[in-house]
């Protein structure tokens, strides 16, 4: 345990040296800021509240995905493309602590960024808009609805960045680890519909349908006879999937670089 918490230590100390995880926060402060702005120059001198732009705020946890696709694919390959993988071969630990050291800090990573989300996504209501709302009042569901947005949007978010970070394990390449994930993703979208549409039930197999898992609470499932277990039963197969792959390619094949 001592050598994988020193090895998630390394990885954060990495991670937060490159400019890249600031700008990356820095595009999300801009992101929620420019949206709080257009949202008061839209319902300014309605009842649009503090707490409704909060509940919108889970829209931009998409953002948090491509942020999480983009961390998810870099933090094994650039290793490679660096040179710096034979130097933490070297090290009297195995590979296997190595990856899930890497995958523990890539959870980390999300953590920091949902954290720093909600935070910003607060601080620019208060700035924005009242801090009363009439729905919190009149609605006791209100709080755990949107609190249910919240942790469904990063559930889903964890599992496509464990996409990536699986592709950053099996390819080594940044660009395709990063690339591949992103169009995957907004391509699922559109083919899911387009199975739902057509009736093809066998769509329901496939991972993407059931990644955002407020339809089971929300709406409704885009394929008939799928239900909230069946959904999480989905997911866990294709983690396990992941894991086992990434596992495999990372411990057991040579390093060249």
């Amino acid at each position: 345990m001592n050598q994988i918490a020193e090895l998630i230590h390394n990885e954060n100390v990495k991670i937060y040296k490159k400019s890249r995880t600031w700008i990356l926060l820095g595009l999300l402060i801009i992101a929620n800021s420019m949206v709080g702005l257009f949202l008061k120059m839209l319902f300014g001198g309605t009842d649009y509240m503090f707490w409704d732009f909060v509940e919108n705020g889970t829209q931009l946890l998409v953002l948090i995905i491509f942020i999480g696709i983009i961390q998810g694919g870099d933090i094994v390959s650039s290793e490679f493309h660096n040179g710096t993988i034979k130097m933490l071969l070297i090290r009297p630990v195995s590979r296997a602590k190595i990856l899930v050291a890497k995958y523990l800090s890539l959870c980390l990573f999300l953590v920091v960024f949902v954290c720093a989300h909600i935070i910003i996504t607060g601080l620019v209501g208060l700035l924005f808009f009242s801090p009363t709302s009439n729905a919190v009042v009149n609605d006791p569901f209100f709080i755990i609805s949107m609190l249910g947005s919240y942790v469904f949007g990063t559930i889903e978010i964890f599992i496509i960045s464990t996409l990536a970070f699986t592709f950053s394990a099996v390819s080594r390449n940044s660009l395709f680890s990063i690339l591949g994930p992103i169009f995957i993703y907004l391509v699922s979208n559109t083919l899911l519909t387009l199975l739902s549409y057509s009736n093809v039930q066998e769509g329901k197999y496939i991972l993407f349908a059931h990644t955002d898992l407020s339809q089971h609470m929300y709406g409704q499932p885009m394929f008939e006879g799928v239900t909230l277990l069946f959904s999480l039963g989905m997911i866990a197969l294709h983690m396990v999937l992941f894991f086992a792959v990434s596992y495999l390619v990372f411990t057991k094949k040579d390093v060249h670089v």
